[in-house]
């Protein structure tokens, strides 16, 4: 039962990081203007989580 449970957590994982990806490039399809403020989010996000954690 454990081992089943973790292969749904994964498949979850995969599922979701597959939903960001579609998302990612549907916005990027979209609104192409506007991919540099997500690069920028992003990246401020990464430098805010280094910030917190180191």
């Amino acid at each position: 039962m454990k081992n089943n449970h973790k292969q749904q957590k994964c498949s979850y994982g995969e599922v979701y990081l597959l939903n960001i990806g579609l998302t990612t490039s549907a916005l990027a399809d979209k609104t192409l203007s506007l991919f540099p403020f997500f690069l920028f989010s992003a990246f401020f996000q990464l430098l805010y989580f280094a910030k917190k954690h180191l």
